[in-house]
């Protein structure tokens, strides 16, 4: 998914709010007020573009106000914008929260089950009050592949999956990079195209479950899968599920429908493919032996000639 935008701005695009209730996108950029902010309709088609009204760096949409918000440059605060009746920002809005944020180019995600705004700085996760803007704590990453220098410097997906909470980009490997909530720990990954854009600085969004890089005027759009951490850009698979989840010695892969010759990979919380083995692509159900892996966590690729798509398991005993 890939579309341009309204009335200019620069290259620093740095946030996409998603909002449900008029099935709108919204697009800000980081520099000055007086940078548009651009809507999109479901199919990302811009609908409309006006000046944003405020020197945006993240942008959500927050379901327990039903708001569109974001955070600023620095001490510009938490801003909500003003929308009119069918969705559409007016350009103007009120700062709700003093500023309380890592660095002054941090875009902040929000966090709705637990209402609070993430950031990711310096190889940690900051977290902060939604209702008060006080700091909630601070926690570094550990586990992770990559040093921090590969890591997208001032942007942070809140996913909200189990153990898969928050996402950060590594623009080197063309990665998003899960992060446990909880612990901090680097819990896996998804792998993106190699035509991605290599944002290693703004340009990184994450809304209505798609990574959005911006690159040479347009965002890009990447479909990780509903709940499930899978990348699925093209749709040519169907949907699949596996099961048992946790899985001790054999998985079941049910597939809906899929075209073509597929493949069914099996790759380690390392990256590393321990077992790759044929399927025909008809409909039905594979059995995967793992009796032979180690306990952890894994993803399950399914990959055609023209779509791949993953999902996460765990094998215990």
């Amino acid at each position: 998914m890939v579309a341009s935008t309204g009335l200019g701005g620069t290259d620093n695009r740095s946030g996409i709010a998603y909002n449900p209730d008029a099935q709108l996108y919204y697009s800000v950029n980081a520099g000055i007020a007086t940078f548009p902010v651009d809507t999109y309709d479901a199919a990302f088609n811009l609908i409309d573009s006006v000046l944003q009204g405020y020197d945006y760096r993240g942008a959500w949409w927050n379901p327990g106000t039903s708001q569109f918000e974001g955070n600023g440059w620095n001490g510009e605060g938490i801003f909500v914008q003003d929308l009119q009746g069918n969705g559409h920002p007016l350009g103007s809005g009120v700062v709700v929260l003093a500023s309380a944020q890592p660095q002054d180019q941090a875009c902040g995600a929000l966090d709705a089950s637990a209402n609070e705004i993430v950031y990711y700085f310096a190889g940690s996760l900051n977290r902060y009050s939604r209702a008060t803007g006080l700091l909630l704590g601070s926690t570094p990453i550990t586990g992770l592949p990559v040093p921090t220098a590969s890591i997208n410097t001032t942007s942070i997906a809140y996913i909200g999956c189990a153990g898969y909470e928050y996402g950060i980009y590594d623009f080197t490997n063309l990665r998003l990079l899960f992060i446990d909530r909880a612990t901090g720990a680097y819990s896996g990954f998804c792998q993106l195209p190699s035509d991605a854009p290599a944002r290693s600085y703004l340009g990184m969004a994450y809304a209505n479950d798609r990574l959005w890089l911006f690159e040479l005027g347009a965002w890009h759009g990447y479909a990780i899968g509903n709940g499930s951490l899978g990348l699925n850009d093209t749709g040519v698979i169907g949907a699949f599920s596996l099961a048992p989840n946790p899985a001790s010695d054999a998985l079941f892969v049910t597939l809906e429908g899929s075209v073509g010759s597929t493949t069914i990979d099996v790759i380690d919380a390392l990256g590393r493919e321990v077992l790759s083995l044929p399927w025909n692509g008809a409909w039905g159900r594979a059995h995967v032996d793992v009796s032979g892996l180690r306990e952890g966590a894994y993803r399950l690729k399914l990959r055609s000639q023209r779509d791949a798509v993953v999902r996460s398991f765990v094998i215990a005993r």
